[in-house]
């Protein structure tokens, strides 16, 4: 009898978690193609904040210390830490931070994946929507990088977890390994101090194990860390300290928008079954409303990046696909004209697609909740990242990721059955690729150009000989050769093409090449490299330009401030430069 319930309890399992690891396989099949395209040699480049965040990271490893590169604004300690074992084995390579990322991305999935089955979500629904998050273009992007977005995400679901199973089974190893687990996640970035209130707040609730002192310790040690560490980074001379400022009014109206449509689309695949109408009434209200907010945004766009349509933030995800998209129309953070992805019918589309998501999301939300009784984990996480966003300086789409768990879990009921309507699944495993597809897409173009990029810059370096401050070769070109050493204004206007942020940034780059999406009028090509895309199919070209050489003035004459000047991709001197620097002015 007992052989058989044996038996029994490992084909449970099996079957509960089989599912799991199909999303796994596809995620690693994802990152394994990704890599036979372009190779782990080719991949040895920084993306997006990397080139501060890796830099501090090889010297970590080597045991030099802790260095931030004037530009970090979170410890990143125990990102470090996961990271150090794949450096001392791959050594110091940008490749090999990504496959810490992936790898730690995974725990934190299967950490998602148990929490949704610990609230009673059915197997096949819960690999789902990890599924849905895995392939979200926010999280799967934010994987081939060495931010500490997803790292500090995937710390988080793991500490929850942990802690979730031992709220359930009384038993104390399972809170000392949420502490561990919570104590790296509060080393790496801020927000995730929201751990220990979360379970302490559920701790409180849990009569049984209320009163041990071992359990209130290993709850509570996390936040002690996460206070601790914070002091001591403030107080360091190589940090971009975060100094909490309460958010201009306009951008506090948008923020409830922002969230619930960001989080309205990414549970797309889970909101799509088969309708209830015991709530129509409720939706259609909570439409209208979002609605409304979106033509209110596009009416009032000139505070958002984009013209006010999806997207509604910048950083991740732009109209021109991942990263380096315009800042407000005063340029982009890479030199050159970038081919167009989301046309105005895109974006229309999109946006009302949210709407509608959004509020279906909302109406979801009020039924699980109904159903739980009350606020879990997950649920409970995500309105503790509300304070957060509301006194960051700088407003980012990948801030919003750690509101997706949060997001999916509320889009899912407990009451839904194993098995679905098939016409049902079919839609919902259809959007699903659908994503998986887009993601996968966004991040083989974001590394094509990259590849150009970085391959054109070595060439000139080594063929050429050229010094890599002569290159304006956009954001992280211009930190990792030339760190950051600004904020510093210029009074007069530079000739060469340099960016608003490199111009702010990096005085140290002088610009006298630029690597450019595009040929730019006045200057000289020296030298391309072709990529190809994947969403915009075809071969394209990225440029190495020279600047050329400056007309003879008579001694003692200064060239003429907002004159004529040479225009890079939408960039030029003068007038534009000023409005940045009067925006930037405005926004301190």
């Amino acid at each position: 009898m007992n052989a058989l319930a044996s038996v029994i309890q490992r084909r449970t399992l099996a079957y509960s978690v089989s599912p799991l690891l199909g999303v796994l396989a596809g995620s690693a099949f994802a990152w394994i193609v990704l890599s036979i395209v372009f190779s782990p040699v080719q991949q040895n480049f920084p993306l997006n904040d990397d080139w501060a965040f890796a830099r501090g990271a090889f010297l970590f490893a080597r045991g030099e210390g802790i260095h931030y590169s004037n530009w970090a604004s979170m410890p990143q300690l125990g990102q470090w830490v996961w990271a150090c074992p794949l450096l001392w084995l791959l050594g110091d390579s940008f490749f090999a931070l990504r496959v810490s990322t992936i790898v730690l991305s995974w725990f934190g999935l299967w950490a998602f994946y148990d929490l949704l089955r610990q609230e009673g979500i059915p197997a096949g629904q819960a690999a789902l929507a990890t599924g849905t998050l895995a392939f979200n273009p926010l999280f799967f992007l934010l994987q081939g990088t060495f931010m500490t977005d997803v790292p500090s995400l995937s710390f988080t679901l793991a500490a929850l977890a942990l802690y979730g199973r031992g709220l359930r089974s009384s038993g104390t190893g399972w809170f000392v390994g949420g502490c561990v687990v919570a104590c790296l996640a509060a080393a790496t970035r801020q927000n995730t101090a929201a751990v220990a209130v979360v379970v302490a707040l559920l701790l409180w609730r849990h009569r049984p194990l209320r009163g041990p002192l071992l359990v209130w310790v290993t709850v509570l040690l996390p936040a002690a860390v996460a206070v601790a560490v914070h002091l001591w980074f403030q107080r360091r001379l190589d940090v971009r300290p975060t100094k909490p400022q309460l958010i201009l009014p306009q951008v506090l109206l948008q923020s409830p928008f922002v969230i619930v449509h960001c989080c309205g689309l990414s549970s797309l695949p889970l909101l799509l079954r088969k309708p209830t109408f015991r709530s129509w009434k409720l939706f259609a209200i909570l439409a209208a409303v979002m609605v409304a907010c979106a033509g209110y945004w596009l009416w009032y766009g000139i505070y958002l990046p984009y013209g006010g349509l999806f997207p509604y933030t910048e950083n991740m995800l732009t109209p021109y696909g991942a990263f380096a998209g315009t800042r407000g129309g005063l340029g982009p953070y890479v030199a050159g004209e970038r081919p167009l992805l989301l046309g105005t019918p895109s974006r229309v589309m999109l946006s009302l697609l949210g709407c509608a998501a959004g509020a279906l999301l909302v109406v979801r939300a009020v039924r699980s909740l109904a159903e739980r009784g009350g606020l879990s984990l997950l649920p409970l996480l995500t309105l503790l990242q509300v304070p957060f966003i509301l006194i960051i300086p700088a407003y980012f789409d990948r801030y919003l990721l750690f509101f997706l768990p949060g997001a999916l879990a509320l889009a899912l009921s407990t009451s839904m059955s194993e098995k679905s309507e098939t016409g049902w699944l079919r839609l919902q495993l259809a959007a699903l690729v659908v994503l998986g597809s887009v993601s996968l897409g966004l991040m083989h173009d974001w590394l094509a150009w990259n590849t150009a990029r970085w391959e054109l810059g070595q060439r000139a370096i080594d063929r050429r000989h050229i010094d890599p401050c002569d290159i304006e070769g956009g954001v992280e070109w211009d930190g990792w050769y030339a760190g950051i050493g600004g904020p510093r204004r210029r009074t007069e206007t530079p000739r060469w093409p340099v960016l608003p942020f490199t111009r702010e940034w990096c005085p140290r780059i002088r610009g006298r090449f630029v690597l450019s999406f595009s040929d730019v009028r006045g200057y000289r090509r020296l030298d391309a490299a072709s990529y190809s895309m994947w969403l915009i199919p075809g071969r394209r070209q990225f440029y190495f330009l020279e600047l050329p050489p400056l007309p003879p003035t008579k001694a003692g004459e200064k060239p003429k401030p907002g004159g004529k000047t040479h225009r890079t991709g939408g960039i030029s001197g003068g007038r534009q430069s000023a409005r940045f620097f009067k925006l930037r002015e405005e926004e301190r």
